[in-house]
């Protein structure tokens, strides 16, 4: 994923230099994969917003988006979308 100036500004605003460290390319590459496949395409807002969710390993992130998309139902995208504070359910 590439990060503009104002995505690592949003970033550091967010949250704290040994947070922003810990991000692994890769796992974040292969999320952001899976979110896409997913019809997420406002993925990188969901990063940018809740990293910490992106530093969790690639399947225990699908385990708890796929509870997420039951919780939310069939129209969990637009849902998202229009209420992005919902990915805060993932942490239950």
């Amino acid at each position: 994923m590439n990060l503009d100036k104002l995505d690592l500004k949003i970033l550091k605003e967010n949250f704290d230099d040994e947070m922003i460290t810990k991000i692994d390319d890769e796992n974040v590459s292969k999320i952001m994969v899976y979110l896409e496949k997913n019809g997420i395409y406002y993925a990188k807002d969901l990063f940018l917003l809740s990293l910490d969710l992106f530093l969790l390993p690639y399947s225990e992130f699908v385990n708890k988006f796929e509870k997420l998309k039951q919780k939310l139902g069939n129209n969990y995208i637009n849902k998202l979308s229009e209420d992005i504070s919902l990915i805060e359910m993932m942490y239950d």
